[in-house]
Order: C-alpha cells, then sequence, then structure tokens
C-alpha cells in the first residue's frame, strides 16, 4: 500500500492499518452496505443492455486500465 500511495501521490506516503486479508483485487470487488442497491440496480441495467442488444458489451469496461501514465 505505501508503494502504490507514493506512485499516485508523487511520492507522498500514505499510510494505512490494513493487513494482506484485507486487500481485494481483480476481479473481485469490494463491497459494502452502504452501496449495494446502488451496485444492483447499476448491473441490473447493464444485465438488461446486454441481453436487448447484442452489440453492447460492458466487459469491455471492466477491462479499463484507469491507472496514471
Amino acid at each position: 500500500m505505501n508503494a502504490a500511495s507514493a506512485i499516485l501521490l508523487d511520492g507522498y506516503v500514505l499510510r494505512t492499518d490494513c493487513t494482506e486479508e484485507d486487500l481485494v483485487r481483480y476481479p473481485n470487488r469490494f463491497r459494502d452496505a452502504d452501496g449495494a442497491a446502488t451496485w444492483e440496480k447499476l448491473f441490473a441495467i447493464v444485465n438488461k443492455l446486454e441481453d436487448s442488444d447484442p452489440t453492447f458489451s460492458f466487459r469491455g469496461f471492466q477491462q479499463l486500465d484507469l491507472r496514471r501514465s
């Protein structure tokens, strides 16, 4: 986590108290009760779009690399 914060924050190390067990890695997602309803709605919409339009695919968005270059 220290290395990741230093990369993203121009050398500033953001201290954390997480352990290896706390980390969430792709393809898993962090989920908490506060955001559950929103994500359920979003994926219901995406599933409808994918079912109704064979040219639409959300899978491409899941592969986007949003890291700084």
